[in-house]
């Protein structure tokens, strides 16, 4: 009787994209592997038999790899922990007997939150606004991508790209952003996307910068800019396809995020 074994370590968690809202592609990571052995090894001549035992509305098998000591899980919806049981077994072609099942439990995770990770630091400085004196505040922080869950999405490869627009309260007199697809932005508010640009690093994370430079904000004086203003802004990340909200608000000496 054959005996078959998953590799390991085998992977816990898939990622889920859907398609860009304006090129209809899906271009972000979705797509993990997974390895079995079938034993003896060089005395069975192998079929593996894949098949997804639970979470079916979650995930789908690689049809590309269909039969082979590989096969690749492509995530499809985001579900609750633990949601997924992928089971192969490999069949002797020589003598036609089976191997019991092995399973593997993962979770498919959707892009659903934003949180901040350190380090995230704040900085003021003197600047010119169309060859105005101003002050500045500029603060740079790090993303980390989550699922629906909340838990973190620790995966390579996830695209991300925002827009952002311009509430009605905005005394900075904020005229533009900076976004990830630089040189595409009218009004404020990105026009395109940039799929397949920007991508995380390998646990899911990714650099994130804010400024404002206005002449009402003053100058700097013992490091803090002296005027005062507020600007209300919405920002839309889209993350693997999916958007995901944050509310800024600009001011002379801060930059919030919720």
């Amino acid at each position: 009787m054959p005996v078959v074994n998953i590799t390991a370590p085998a992977p816990t968690a898939v990622p889920v994209a859907q398609a860009q809202p304006v090129s209809g592609k899906v271009v972000g990571d979705n797509e993990v592997y997974i390895g079995a052995t079938c034993s003896p090894e060089g005395k069975v001549n192998p079929q593996y038999n894949w098949s997804i035992t639970q979470g079916s509305d979650q995930v789908k098998l690689d049809p590309n790899l269909t039969g082979g000591p590989t096969m690749g899980i492509i995530g499809i919806k985001g579900g609750s922990p633990n949601g997924v049981i992928i089971s192969v077994t490999c069949t002797d072609l020589n003598t036609k007997l089976t191997s019991t099942a092995k399973t593997a439990t993962m979770t498919s995770q959707q892009p659903g939150s934003l949180t901040i990770a350190p380090p995230d630091n704040t900085s003021e400085k003197n600047c010119t606004v169309q060859g105005n004196a101003g002050c500045e505040t500029d603060r740079s922080f790090t993303y980390q991508i989550n699922d629906t869950n909340g838990t973190a999405m620790a995966f390579a490869g996830l695209d991300f790209w925002d827009y952002i627009t311009t509430g009605t309260q905005n005394s900075c007199n904020v005229s533009s952003y900076s976004v990830t697809c630089s040189g595409s932005v009218t009004s404020g508010q990105q026009t395109g996307n940039c799929d397949a640009k920007a991508h995380t690093g390998a646990s899911g994370q990714f650099s994130e910068s804010l400024s404002v430079c206005a002449t009402v904000c003053g100058s700097v004086q013992s490091g803090k800019c002296t005027g005062s203003c507020s600007t209300g802004s919405t920002q839309t990340w889209i993350v693997n396809g999916y958007p995901i909200t944050k509310s800024l608000t600009y001011q002379c000496n801060s930059i919030s995020v919720q």
